[in-house]
């Protein structure tokens, strides 16, 4: 920290990721506690936006303030920036739930959800997906909130929009399948009401989700970025495209392409976000999660029959190739300009590739058939014996990735046809898979993060609070798709 603040100037603020108790939002009477500061400031950022302390008492080595405004503040995570002279040990928040302001903000205060499911692992996933969406605290209608801490019981990465879009797709799968009951218009809503339409830098995209910021004063980089946008149109304005026959969801997801195709792109590259807080684009790195953006532009040239998609497509898997090739068959984990590449094997990182690859190898691009070979042979290899990822290929010690793992099994499932001499080698790698998942999914009938599937792992919750078990809304998203596909 001394030599980030005094030696190379990367960090001006303090944050800290404390839990708000309150199981259920709208928040008031929001109340800070410092353990042990050097000096207490007058004003602090709490999620993005500028809060006063108001009548500050101290009791012992522990100081408390009121925050005005108090309602920015949420149940579970908030990202709380500090001047780095207020230095505390630890910082807690209080509030208080409003009853009377409405629609709930929180887990489980979204939506009413009734399933018809047999399979118990498969209606405990979709029960987790169902609880974790609230009132947007961001925008319209309703999101997914992306992580459950079990531990804290609380909400974790209030901002990760862009995973609102694959638990979209798996809910509206249930209900196509006439296995759940669940109202899907306020999530509809959410899709529709956040695309930012106003002229500008920023049109056809979305506000995905913010990074922490260490060098700005209100702690966060919020992001519009391409990939992350091109995510939801896949599973999120093309689903709904699907489900619904509405040509608005087709014009939605071209002016998001068109956003994609102009200004998130620096020549033939895809940039990494546009920050809107700075509202200027960074060039300077990229990660592997790009990877994806194919699939998006392939099944909306498919839908329009616009040829400039499915090219840009294919100039995109080039552009995963060129940044983050290595000599093996994996791929880097972030790309940077100045040549600092970050090699370690993101496990994950590969579900993506798969992802955003195996509809260009569907669609005839032959010349990804070795490499996607490649990959798949590479991941079989590194399954670990009971059935997981571990988060860093290189790293085994990273820990189980249960995030990775059952999005790796949905896309080496999907490659059984495309490359029949593995497919017997698939198919046990993913049964594999699924049991590992299964084993470690939450299944009592009273926790709140029921259908999570838990492991500790070096990530922990990705961006915030590292190396904690954490439920991601996403794995049990691509658990529910890959079952409903092995069973169809």
């Amino acid at each position: 920290r001394w030599v980030r603040i005094h030696v190379a100037h990367s960090q001006s603020r303090d944050l800290y990721y404390p839990g708000c108790d309150a199981h259920f939002g709208p928040l008031k009477d929001a109340r800070i506690e410092f353990d042990g500061p050097r000096s207490v400031p007058g004003e602090i950022y709490v999620n993005g936006r500028l809060a006063r302390l108001r009548g500050a008492r101290k009791e012992g080595h522990s100081v408390s303030a009121d925050l005005v405004p108090d309602n920015l503040v949420v149940p579970g995570e908030n990202v709380l920036s500090l001047p780095i002279d207020c230095d505390p040990r630890a910082v807690r928040l209080t509030a208080t739930p409003d009853q009377d302001a409405g629609a709930r903000l929180g887990w489980a205060g979204g939506s009413v959800a009734r399933f018809r499911i047999a399979d118990p692992h498969v209606a405990a996933a979709a029960m987790f997906l169902a609880n974790s969406l609230s009132r947007d605290a961001f925008g319209p209608g309703v999101a997914s909130l992306t992580g459950w801490d079990p531990q804290q019981g609380c909400v974790r990465l209030w901002s990760w929009y862009w995973t609102t879009g694959i638990v979209y797709e798996a809910l509206s799968a249930l209900v196509t399948d006439g296995q759940a009951d669940i109202d899907l218009q306020p999530l509809e809503e959410g899709m529709l009401g956040r695309q930012v339409l106003t002229d500008g830098e920023a049109r056809g995209s979305y506000f995905v989700r913010w990074d922490p910021d260490r060098t700005a004063p209100c702690g966060v980089r919020a992001w519009h970025a391409p990939n992350d946008a091109a995510y939801l149109g896949l599973h999120g304005l093309l689903v709904a495209h699907r489900r619904t026959g509405d040509a608005i969801w087709l014009q939605r997801a071209e002016l998001l392409a068109g956003w994609i195709a102009g200004p998130g792109m620096q020549g033939s590259r895809l940039r990494v976000g546009w920050d809107a807080n700075r509202g200027q684009w960074d060039d300077s790195w990229h990660y592997i999660d790009a990877a994806w953006t194919p699939a998006f532009l392939c099944d909306l040239a498919a839908r329009t029959e616009q040829k400039q998609y499915r090219d840009l497509a294919v100039n995109l898997a080039h552009d995963t190739i060129d940044r983050f090739a290595t000599e093996g068959p994996f791929y880097l984990k972030i790309w940077r300009a100045n040549g600092r590449h970050t090699r370690t094997v993101f496990s994950r990182g590969m579900a993506w590739v798969l992802e955003g690859w195996i509809p260009l190898l569907q669609d005839g691009e032959e010349w990804l058939r070795p490499r996607v070979r490649d990959l798949a042979t590479g991941l079989l290899a590194e399954q670990r014996p009971d059935g997981a990822w571990p988060y860093l290929i290189d790293q085994p010690g990273s820990g189980p990735c249960n995030k990775g793992t059952p999005a790796i099994a949905y896309h080496l499932n999907r490659l059984k046809p495309l490359l029949p001499e593995m497919s017997d080698a698939l198919e046990l790698a993913v049964s594999r898979a699924l049991a590992w998942c299964e084993r470690n999914m939450e299944m009592s009938m009273t926790s709140p993060g029921r259908g999570g599937i838990i492991a500790a792992n070096a990530e922990g919750a990705i961006t915030t609070v590292r190396g904690i078990p954490v439920a991601f809304n996403y794995a049990s998203a691509y658990y529910i798709l890959t079952r409903r596909e092995r069973a169809g």
